[in-house]
């Protein structure tokens, strides 16, 4: 189509036609010929007949996931599975509360004897001393005691008066020759001879209480060959004597002895082969003691009857190896002493150390038949020996 240079069509000159355009402006319409365009939409048509499919496109892009849908119901329970290996244990919960006493429940059958625990330890010392109780009756009167010494000289009184001149005395016949005593002291006049004449030998064996020549202190000791029989106080020697220390005693013996009312007689003997051990032991009324130590020489397993006392009983005393001390724990040795009465003192070594004060004792126990020592560390390294002193149920 053609347009007038003055921008609108030509209508009165052919051969120029009008658009539909043109025809819409020169009846009126204002605008645009887009505009126009616009305006001319017709109603909708008849839906077409459907064509043929097309061919499938392409898989487009996931979309994003939905909402989570509502649960489904429960489905039925599958079937056991095999078990699973044991999971490792689980820390201990607390403790719960403690829940209401359940009613006492029917008495149970004996059961068997437990082993036996423990030993407890040692019971504190008895109670304090009774009071006296009332005196006895009176004894028999003892023996006659010995004439005492002569007492000193009183002082000498006025002179008396001249008396008259006796009358003279018959012819007396010599008297009697002198005694000649070996070695000085106090003597028993009753023990020497009144008849005959007596000799030097005969009057320094009646000597008082004291061994006959050659017996003294300062003197050859005498051989003896029972020390039982020996009973006058001196020095003797014994070589292979009975009812010594020990059979076939050989060594020294000395001895004091005291007669009259509550006499009495004290050996003490010491040993002249191997160590010089002191031994002790008393006669009363005839009867001997048992030999007791002063200085028992401790050798292990070795059982020693001591001069000490305690409670009026003789103390015992003995060495005890208890071997390796324990790891941690206790341990009972039997320390093998017949009729123990009861325990008095104890002293011990561990390692070179005192066993009383060493590291990592707990307890020490002795009771009648073991010594059980109790530790909290490892210590077997260390070998523990024992002394006890006790008393015994056969005094």
């Amino acid at each position: 189509m053609r347009w007038s240079e003055r921008g609108g069509p030509p209508y009165n000159n052919p051969p120029y036609y009008l658009s539909a355009y043109g025809l819409a402006v020169k009846h009126g319409f204002k605008g645009t010929e887009e505009e126009y365009l616009a305006s001319l939409k017709g109603e909708t048509g008849e839906t077409g007949p459907t064509g043929p499919t097309g061919a499938q496109g392409p898989t487009g892009p996931i979309g994003e996931t939905g909402p989570t849908g509502p649960v489904g119901p429960t489905g039925a329970a599958g079937a056991a599975g095999p078990t699973g290996p044991t999971g490792a244990q689980g820390q201990t919960g607390p403790a719960g509360e403690a829940g209401p006493t359940g009613p006492t429940g029917p008495t149970g059958e004996t059961g068997a004897t437990g082993p036996a625990g423990p030993m407890g330890p040692t019971g504190p010392a008895g109670g304090p001393t009774g009071p006296t109780g009332p005196a006895g009756p009176s004894g028999q009167a003892g023996a006659a005691g010995p004439t005492g010494p002569t007492g000193p000289a009183g002082a000498a009184g006025p002179t008396g008066p001249t008396g008259p001149a006796g009358e003279n005395g018959v012819t007396s016949f010599n008297g009697r020759r002198g005694v000649v005593v070996p070695q000085s002291g106090d003597y028993n006049a009753t023990q020497i001879p009144v008849s005959g004449e007596p000799e030097a030998e005969t009057v320094a064996a009646a000597l008082s209480n004291k061994a006959p020549a050659g017996y003294g202190l300062g003197a050859a000791a005498a051989p003896v060959t029972d020390l039982n029989q020996a009973v006058l106080s001196g020095w003797y020697s014994c070589a292979g004597s009975s009812n010594g220390p020990s059979s076939n005693f050989y060594g020294w013996l000395l001895v004091s002895s005291r007669t009259g009312a509550g006499g009495m007689i004290r050996q003490d003997a010491w040993n002249a082969l191997g160590q010089p051990d002191h031994f002790v032991r008393y006669a009363v009324d005839g009867v001997w003691t048992p030999w007791e130590y002063v200085n028992p020489p401790m050798q292990l397993g070795v059982e020693y009857r001591t001069v000490e006392q305690y409670n009026s009983k003789p103390v015992y005393a003995k060495a005890i190896s208890f071997g390796q001390a324990p790891n941690a724990t206790y341990k009972d040795v039997s320390h093998g002493i017949e009729n123990f009465s009861q325990l008095v003192s104890y002293t011990g070594m561990m390692g070179g150390a005192n066993l009383i004060e060493a590291s990592g004792v707990d307890n020490i126990q002795i009771n009648a038949s073991n010594i059980r020592i109790t530790t909290n560390t490892d210590v077997s390294a260390n070998y523990v020996y024992l002394v006890l002193r006790y008393t015994k149920t056969t005094d």
